[in-house]
């Protein structure tokens, strides 16, 4: 229309001006209000400028305009906050998957997010050992209980929202653990995969945020990065454990000294590059064991 006509070749001088900054400023106030007033595709597409503007303004200058990235991350917690009636903006965020081949090697994740951006030393991995066969609502019962038994056991601080992958029903299953701990003020949600609609406890339908939301994107920015760690995990365990078939077949070594060499020497290549002397320091290895492991897996006994 007219006005927004108006309104980009204002933007326009304005940018051939050299006036970047106040244009900076300018549309960092309108992605606010339009997150406010839930008009999403705008404050996607303000995003989107303020994104290419910052990157214009700073060369270097991309750490003088940093405020602009600091300002879209607020608005994006503004929004999940009003969305999903919070007490406060949730800066502290921590998501949780599982990740799993028929039962086998399972795994689970946990990666955080601080103002909306990865904490990557606040990242936590779970080998699954409680849960048999392929039931991932015991999974993720068992890591929740795991991690916020820990976090309550050394006091540490609790997150402001707590993300599930899947749907209502592993919902469900981590709300009944957190309230057995004593944690049921505690704000959780889930994100189904198949249409990215948003689960919430003690509503039936879930919330289905239009695809410009930044809170959406946010959520699913979170969600993808625990599904990336978990497969992570979970891939290399599982080359790990195909590593280790190498050595089966050899007398005298069991399924607790072939874990112990994997584990000591980090892969069978390791092991290749060992001495008969290396492969002593693991507990059980004889001489007679060491020529026999090293005669498997193709390395020439020194």
């Amino acid at each position: 229309d007219a006005l927004g006509y108006r309104q980009t070749v204002d933007q326009l001088i304005m940018f051939l001006e050299g006036r970047q900054p106040q244009l900076l400023g300018e549309v960092q106030a309108k992605m606010a209000a339009a997150s406010r007033e839930k008009r999403y595709e705008e404050a996607a597409r303000l995003r989107d400028l303020i994104s290419a503007l910052t990157r214009f303004i700073g060369g270097p200058a991309g750490r003088q305009a940093s405020p602009a990235g600091r300002q879209a991350a607020a608005d994006e917690l503004d929004e999940l906050k009003e969305i999903l009636n919070l007490k406060k903006a949730p800066a502290a965020m921590e998501a949780f998957d599982i990740s799993n081949t028929g039962g086998k090697e399972a795994v689970g994740s946990m990666v955080v997010f601080v103002k909306g951006r990865p904490c990557k030393n606040g990242y936590r991995r779970f080998k699954i050992r409680e849960t048999s066969g392929i039931d991932d609502y015991q999974m993720i019962r068992e890591v929740i209980r795991r991690r916020y038994e820990n976090l309550l056991r050394d006091k540490g601080p609790l997150p402001d929202l707590i993300v599930i992958d899947w749907g209502k029903g592993h919902l469900s299953s981590a709300k009944k653990v957190l309230d057995a701990l004593g944690l049921a003020a505690a704000p959780v949600i889930s994100i189904a995969k198949e249409h990215e609609h948003i689960f919430v406890p003690g509503r039936e339908e879930p919330l289905k945020l239009p695809a410009g939301s930044l809170a959406l994107g946010l959520i699913q920015r979170l969600r993808d990065e625990a599904h990336r760690f978990a497969i992570s995990y979970h891939r290399t365990l599982r080359n790990r454990l195909t590593e280790a078939s190498v050595l089966d077949g050899i007398k005298g070594i069991g399924p607790k000294k072939k874990i112990a060499l994997i584990k000591h020497f980090g892969s069978v290549e390791g092991i290749k590059r060992a001495t008969k002397s290396d492969l002593f320091q693991v507990k059980g290895i004889t001489a007679v064991l060491a020529s026999k492991i090293l005669q498997k897996v193709g390395a020439v006994p020194r």
